[in-house]
């Protein structure tokens, strides 16, 4: 008797329970508080993986502006001899894959070291240190009086083959890293079509950008004389690096602030 007395009991209370779930689903005010928290969720997710596009997208963005402003003094430097110029190129590749092996050695010790903000930022910061000799080189030029015309070109190619080396360099051994690194904090569910929204729209988009900002100067200013539109060429660089130095330090934020958006 006292069996089925406890059978019966559990019973009830299984139905009982199935009923207050029930019913607590039903509660308008609990679905609605379901609804925003996962509208939150998805509005950070969305920030966060926008921000990581920005990053990439200003990478993509400053590698062409930067490879025409070097490449077109190196030409002018080799007197536009194609097989000098292949050569300088060939040398700049190989001294870029050595450089990628001693930033390897580097910085994996730091990545379990510094912080995620800290690291992401290296490579914007070392974009805008390595180029500024380039920039100071070139408005020092414009200035007749110095008479410096005959070295510009030489100083031009080989800071930017330095610059060139060490910023393809960082690309491959912290700004992948970071960039990797801050998109496993997005949940598995939204990280693939984030993967691929950042990898492929990203960098192309931003490549696409950057060589058509260059043809539309040259069509604005009616030239194809890429001295006469530096003045915009830097502006862009310095807005584009900002944005990027901006976007970084707001995802770091995110970045240290929430854990998969869970």
């Amino acid at each position: 008797m006292s069996v089925y007395f406890m059978l019966y009991i559990v019973l009830f209370v299984s139905i009982l329970c199935i009923a207050i779930y029930k019913n607590i689903n039903k509660d308008e005010k609990f679905e609605f508080l379901i609804r925003e928290r996962e509208k939150d969720i998805e509005v950070k997710t969305t920030l966060y993986t926008f921000l990581i596009f920005i990053c990439v997208f200003s990478y993509a963005a400053l590698l062409p502006i930067t490879d025409i402003i070097w490449k077109k003094n190196l030409s002018i430097l080799c007197e536009e001899d194609p097989i000098k110029y292949s050569s300088f190129i060939a040398t700049v590749t190989k001294y870029t894959g050595i450089s990628i092996i001693f930033f390897i050695m580097i910085f994996k010790p730091l990545v379990l070291k510094l912080r995620w903000k800290h690291l992401a930022l290296v490579t914007p910061v070392s974009y805008l240190l390595l180029f500024s000799p380039v920039f100071m080189v070139i408005f020092l030029d414009s200035l007749t009086f110095l008479n410096i015309h005959t070295n510009v070109y030489y100083i031009i190619s080989y800071v930017g083959a330095f610059q060139v080396s060490i910023f393809h360099s960082l690309k491959y051994t912290v700004f992948d890293t970071v960039k990797e690194m801050a998109i496993l904090k997005i949940n598995k569910s939204n990280q693939a079509q984030a993967k691929s929204f950042i990898d492929i729209i990203g960098f192309r988009f931003g490549n696409a950008f950057g060589g058509w900002l260059v043809i539309i100067l040259f069509s604005i200013f009616h030239t194809l004389e890429l001295r006469k539109i530096y003045p915009y060429l830097f502006l862009a660089i310095l807005l584009i690096s900002m944005l990027w130095v901006l976007s970084t330090i707001l995802l770091a934020k995110i970045y240290k602030k929430n854990n998969k958006f869970k």
